[in-house]
């Protein structure tokens, strides 16, 4: 709802409104610095990527899962493998797609002339300030202000195509005139 809501994406995840990958790879904090070096990447522990993850749910759970293995193969005495892997949604683990011979397989290309992506707080204020109503203090208003139940109150926001919510509320508005 947030992304539709800003424009950042359209709704309909199943229908690939949003897929995504994610890059997962653990190391100990005490094994960081410079003269550190795991698997080959410096600082940093071996990356595996999950593939084709349709929510935000389950790029969440696919992450917790595969950091968990990661943490018992290593403390098992094992090593991370550059692999690619899959998640189902519900599921407890990560399953083995392909095995990667290296970064090329990644495609990963680093590139020294890109700076760091660093966010002041001031950006942050302009952006909070301009970016109006978000859903979840939309559903709180419709659930103050009408007392509609929760399940309306989700179903009103993310519909919102078209200005479901701004109906709703001009409704409201003129059937409270109408009244006697």
């Amino acid at each position: 709802m947030l992304l539709n809501s800003v424009d950042a994406c359209v709704l309909g995840m199943q229908s690939g409104g949003l897929r995504a990958d994610v890059n997962v790879s653990v190391r100990r904090r005490t094994e960081q610095g410079p003269g550190y070096e795991y698997a080959g990447v410096q600082g940093l522990g071996q990356r595996t990527e999950i593939k084709n993850l349709s929510s935000f749910k389950s790029i969440e759970d696919a992450i917790i899962a595969e950091r968990d293995r990661q943490i018992s193969v290593l403390e098992g005495g094992g090593v991370i493998e550059g692999e690619t892997r899959g998640y189902s949604i519900g599921s407890t683990e990560t399953r083995r797609l392909r095995g990667k011979e290296g970064e090329v397989d990644y495609r990963y290309m680093p590139d020294p002339d890109l700076a760091p992506v660093v966010i002041d707080e001031n950006l942050t204020r302009h952006l909070r300030a301009t970016l109006g109503v978000l859903p979840d203090e939309e559903l709180e208003i419709l659930r103050s202000e009408y007392g509609i139940p929760v399940k309306d109150a989700i179903d009103l926001v993310s519909l919102n195509e078209g200005g479901r919510v701004e109906y709703f509320r001009n409704v409201v508005d003129v059937s409270s005139i109408i009244e006697p």
